[in-house]
Protein backbone atom coordinates (compact mmCIF):
# COMPACT_ATOMS: atom_id res chain seq x y z
CA UNK A 1 0.00 0.00 0.00
CA UNK A 2 1.03 3.51 -0.86
CA UNK A 3 0.28 6.11 1.79
CA UNK A 4 2.70 8.28 1.11
CA UNK A 5 5.36 9.75 -1.75
CA UNK A 6 8.84 11.61 -1.36
CA UNK A 7 9.07 13.40 -4.30
CA UNK A 8 12.57 14.62 -4.94
CA UNK A 9 13.09 17.38 -7.41
CA UNK A 10 15.96 19.43 -8.40
CA UNK A 11 15.80 23.23 -9.89
CA UNK A 12 15.42 22.45 -13.30
CA UNK A 13 12.67 22.50 -15.97
CA UNK A 14 11.96 18.76 -15.08
CA UNK A 15 10.81 19.46 -11.68
CA UNK A 16 7.28 20.17 -12.42
CA UNK A 17 6.90 17.11 -14.81
CA UNK A 18 8.38 15.07 -12.13
CA UNK A 19 6.05 16.87 -9.30
CA UNK A 20 2.75 16.28 -11.74
CA UNK A 21 3.66 12.63 -11.99
CA UNK A 22 4.28 12.12 -8.50
CA UNK A 23 0.45 13.77 -7.66
CA UNK A 24 -0.84 11.66 -10.55
CA UNK A 25 0.40 8.30 -8.04
CA UNK A 26 -0.47 10.04 -5.15
CA UNK A 27 -3.79 10.71 -6.45
CA UNK A 28 -4.50 6.96 -7.54
CA UNK A 29 -3.59 5.77 -3.96
CA UNK A 30 -4.97 8.70 -1.81
CA UNK A 31 -1.50 8.89 -0.53
CA UNK A 32 0.41 12.04 0.72
CA UNK A 33 3.43 13.77 -0.44
CA UNK A 34 6.19 15.32 0.65
CA UNK A 35 8.52 17.27 -1.73
CA UNK A 36 12.38 17.32 -1.24
CA UNK A 37 14.62 20.26 -2.71
CA UNK A 38 18.78 19.49 -2.03
CA UNK A 39 21.20 22.11 -2.19
CA UNK A 40 24.22 21.40 -3.22
CA UNK A 41 26.63 24.29 -2.28
CA UNK A 42 29.54 24.39 -5.58
CA UNK A 43 33.09 23.36 -4.35
CA UNK A 44 34.21 26.52 -6.06
CA UNK A 45 32.00 28.76 -3.25
CA UNK A 46 34.41 28.60 -0.34
CA UNK A 47 33.15 29.35 3.06
CA UNK A 48 33.83 32.88 4.69
CA UNK A 49 34.76 32.61 8.23
CA UNK A 50 33.02 30.15 10.43
CA UNK A 51 31.97 32.45 13.03
CA UNK A 52 30.28 35.81 13.81
CA UNK A 53 29.26 38.66 11.14
CA UNK A 54 31.47 37.09 8.86
CA UNK A 55 29.72 33.88 9.12
CA UNK A 56 28.65 32.21 5.19
CA UNK A 57 25.28 33.35 4.02
CA UNK A 58 25.18 31.31 1.15
CA UNK A 59 23.72 28.01 2.47
CA UNK A 60 20.72 30.05 4.48
CA UNK A 61 20.29 31.73 0.94
CA UNK A 62 20.28 29.09 -1.15
CA UNK A 63 17.78 27.41 1.62
CA UNK A 64 15.48 30.60 1.57
CA UNK A 65 15.29 30.63 -2.51
CA UNK A 66 14.81 26.71 -2.67
CA UNK A 67 12.04 26.78 -0.35
CA UNK A 68 9.95 29.37 -2.46
CA UNK A 69 10.80 27.53 -5.41
CA UNK A 70 9.06 24.77 -3.77
CA UNK A 71 5.75 26.37 -2.68
CA UNK A 72 5.70 27.72 -6.04
CA UNK A 73 5.97 24.22 -8.09
CA UNK A 74 3.41 23.08 -5.36
CA UNK A 75 1.24 25.97 -6.02
CA UNK A 76 1.10 24.71 -10.09
CA UNK A 77 -0.35 20.97 -8.96
CA UNK A 78 -3.47 21.17 -7.31
CA UNK A 79 -2.70 17.39 -5.67
CA UNK A 80 0.53 18.53 -4.01
CA UNK A 81 -1.42 21.89 -2.35
CA UNK A 82 -0.79 19.93 0.80
CA UNK A 83 2.41 18.25 0.42
CA UNK A 84 5.00 19.22 2.76
CA UNK A 85 7.73 21.18 1.46
CA UNK A 86 11.36 20.01 2.54
CA UNK A 87 14.77 21.78 1.81
CA UNK A 88 18.04 20.00 2.85
CA UNK A 89 22.04 20.78 2.31
CA UNK A 90 24.26 18.06 0.57
CA UNK A 91 24.66 14.93 -1.42
CA UNK A 92 21.34 14.29 -2.85
CA UNK A 93 21.53 10.59 -3.23
CA UNK A 94 21.96 10.56 0.31
CA UNK A 95 19.56 12.99 1.29
CA UNK A 96 16.87 11.74 -0.55
CA UNK A 97 17.22 8.34 1.15
CA UNK A 98 17.34 9.77 4.64
CA UNK A 99 14.36 11.54 3.95
CA UNK A 100 12.60 8.66 2.89
CA UNK A 101 13.48 7.12 6.00
CA UNK A 102 12.99 9.78 8.26
CA UNK A 103 9.43 10.56 6.38
CA UNK A 104 8.47 6.61 6.33
CA UNK A 105 7.29 6.95 2.88
CA UNK A 106 6.52 4.03 0.96
CA UNK A 107 7.86 5.30 -2.72
CA UNK A 108 10.27 8.09 -3.80
CA UNK A 109 9.64 9.55 -7.18
CA UNK A 110 12.37 11.40 -8.97
CA UNK A 111 13.48 12.51 -12.53
CA UNK A 112 15.94 10.74 -14.37
CA UNK A 113 18.26 13.71 -16.39
CA UNK A 114 19.96 11.65 -18.92
CA UNK A 115 22.99 9.43 -18.59
CA UNK A 116 26.28 11.10 -19.48
CA UNK A 117 30.04 10.45 -19.72
CA UNK A 118 30.80 11.47 -16.30
CA UNK A 119 27.98 9.68 -15.00
CA UNK A 120 29.18 6.22 -16.56
CA UNK A 121 31.96 6.71 -13.78
CA UNK A 122 30.24 7.91 -10.87
CA UNK A 123 26.70 7.34 -11.57
CA UNK A 124 23.42 9.80 -11.60
CA UNK A 125 21.24 10.62 -8.42
CA UNK A 126 18.39 8.22 -9.70
CA UNK A 127 20.70 5.44 -9.99
CA UNK A 128 22.16 5.77 -6.59
CA UNK A 129 18.87 6.20 -5.20
CA UNK A 130 17.44 3.20 -6.84
CA UNK A 131 20.30 0.95 -6.42
CA UNK A 132 20.18 1.79 -2.73
CA UNK A 133 16.86 2.39 -1.49
CA UNK A 134 14.87 0.16 1.08
CA UNK A 135 11.94 0.81 -0.52
CA UNK A 136 9.95 1.52 -4.27
CA UNK A 137 11.40 4.20 -6.30
CA UNK A 138 9.77 5.66 -9.71
CA UNK A 139 11.90 7.05 -11.85
CA UNK A 140 10.15 9.66 -13.98
CA UNK A 141 12.77 9.85 -17.82
CA UNK A 142 12.87 12.68 -19.50
CA UNK A 143 11.19 11.35 -22.63
CA UNK A 144 7.92 11.72 -20.73
CA UNK A 145 8.78 15.33 -19.57
CA UNK A 146 9.43 16.91 -23.24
Amino acid sequence: MIRKILVAVDGSVRALGVLQAAGDLAERFEASLALLRVIVIPPEFPAAAAHGALADALPELMTRQAMQELEALIAQVPRARSALPLVELGQPWRLILDAAQRQRVDLIVLGSHGYGGLDRLIGTTAGKVADRADRNVFIVHTRELE
